[in-house]
């Protein structure tokens, strides 16, 4: 459970949500031109995402409850952050957990995590390449890293992989480095050209598996 919680609140407090899906192809035997590539506005999904997504984790008896808020900008060393209220609810036999934290971004990228057990911030001296407004599929973020006030370190980065049907899947990946171990959560976002999110799901770890059921996006 203690390992659940940890990586489950690892991801919340990054905000960046995910899904699953596959690609698609097809072969007529003709010769047709390449296709105008799709671009997707992932700045803007990243920067100002409000939802609220629920599910449970596989094999085990928790409720997932997780609401992410676009509460407006903040100012972060002169850098105007979008700043984002994260509740996090597992509720399972015996008891409920609760948790709130806040992310900051800065033209699609992380610039500081605030959370109930640790606040991180970007390396000093960092500045990543902002997150297109108009990526297409293969597209893959700078690595933005974090350090936090308990000497933990985390590194954050984004691809944009394709989901089939005009879709694409936004895959959000971060590690973090606590006590000489590696955690590695990845969340998958479905989302089409109108940044409607689609479906949802995250992996923690190995053995760490959720999948949302019901999202509302506002």
């Amino acid at each position: 459970m203690k390992k659940l919680l940890s990586g489950l609140s690892v991801l919340f407090m990054l905000f960046v949500i995910g899904c699953g899906g596959g690609g698609s192809s097809s072969d007529d035997g003709g010769v047709s031109a390449n296709p105008t590539p799709i671009g997707y506005d992932l700045r803007t999904f990243i920067d100002k995402s409000f939802f609220r997504a629920e599910g449970t984790v596989d094999d085990v008896d928790i409720l997932v409850t997780y609401f992410s808020e676009y509460i407006g900008s903040e100012d972060y060393l002169g850098t105007p952050l979008d700043m984002h209220l994260n509740e996090l609810s597992l509720t399972y036999p015996g008891g409920v957990t609760f948790e709130t934290s806040y992310t900051g971004t800065y033209l699609g990228n992380i610039y500081t995590i605030e959370g109930p057990s640790r606040n991180c911030e970007i390396v000093d001296g960092h500045t990543p390449t902002p997150v297109p407004t108009d990526a297409t599929i293969g597209y893959v973020s700078d690595i933005v890293p974090l350090s936090c006030t308990d000497g933990v370190t985390m590194v954050v980065y984004f691809e944009l992989q394709d989901g089939g049907d005009n879709t694409a899947l936004l895959v959000s990946t971060s590690k973090t480095y606590i006590n000489g171990e590696t955690l590695v959560v990845e969340s998958i976002s479905k989302i089409d050209t109108d940044l409607n999110l689609l479906a949802y799901e995250m992996q923690i770890g190995n053995d760490i598996h959720f999948e949302a059921t019901s999202i509302t996006q506002y």
